[in-house]
């Protein structure tokens, strides 16, 4: 939060710990940073409430002011996936245990990494997963051992830290 005067002298200031917020969800610092003070997964607050607060302050002379505050509070998204097949690589002598077969990139709209991936499927056993980067976006779907010539089909469950999940079934 900032606060500004008019008519400005220069000198004024918000003392830190006069902040207040109305509203006990909403917490904010002696710097006048906001942040979710109760944990609101699981609560009556809900995808499409509000939480409303006002937030209270005064300066150094005891001059005291306010302003409002509205978080619009909505549903945590689930990540979604890109897959690219590693087209050069699907001839049997290319097709060797650990080769990526396909390479997939997992995005969340709020970026709830780490991300997790898992195979189901008729030949899932014939695939493994491996994790390219840090936040696990980016996933190899790898043979896991020689493979012969075949269609091989799988379905990928994408899940983001906070347990929102996609699957894409019918992959081949």
């Amino acid at each position: 939060m900032t606060v500004s005067y008019s008519p400005n002298y220069g000198s004024q200031a918000v003392q830190g710990s006069s902040w207040t917020s109305s509203n006990s969800a909403i917490a904010i610092n002696t710097s006048g940073q906001l942040s979710l003070a109760s944990h609101i997964s699981g609560s009556s607050t809900g995808s499409g409430d509000t939480i409303v607060s006002t937030i209270g302050f005064q300066d150094q002379y005891g001059n005291a002011g306010s302003g409002t505050v509205t978080v619009n509070v909505f549903a945590n998204s689930a990540p979604t996936a890109t897959f690219t097949n590693q087209t050069s690589n699907f001839e049997t002598d290319n097709a060797t245990t650990g080769t990526t077969m396909v390479s997939m990139s997992i995005s969340d709209t709020e970026s709830d990494t780490p991300f997790s991936a898992s195979l189901t499927g008729t030949d899932a056993s014939s695939l493994q997963l491996k994790y390219v980067n840090a936040n696990s976006s980016s996933v190899g779907i790898q043979a896991a051992g020689n493979l012969s010539a075949a269609t091989y089909n799988y379905n990928v469950k994408v899940t983001d830290n906070f347990g929102k999940s996609t699957t894409y079934s019918g992959r081949s």
